[in-house]
């Protein structure tokens, strides 16, 4: 899931679908957009689902007094 966020790429194609006149500009931004969103949400899932939710706790502190 961390290889998964390919913005460039998406902005490439779409540009180059938009001049080509292949792409309408309202669905290039739609793919920009969801692009964005897979960049934000892609490596948060990743670490959830690796298990790195929480931070790991320090020697001598209790969780529950951070």
């Amino acid at each position: 899931m961390f290889g998964a966020t390919q913005l460039p790429m998406v902005v490439a194609v779409t540009t180059i679908g938009t001049e080509a006149g292949k792409l309408d500009s309202g669905a290039a931004a739609a793919l920009v957009g969801a692009g964005m969103l897979s960049v934000l949400l892609f490596p948060l899932i990743a670490l959830r689902l690796r298990g790195e939710t929480a931070p790991t706790a320090r020697p001598g502190v209790r969780a529950e007094s951070w």
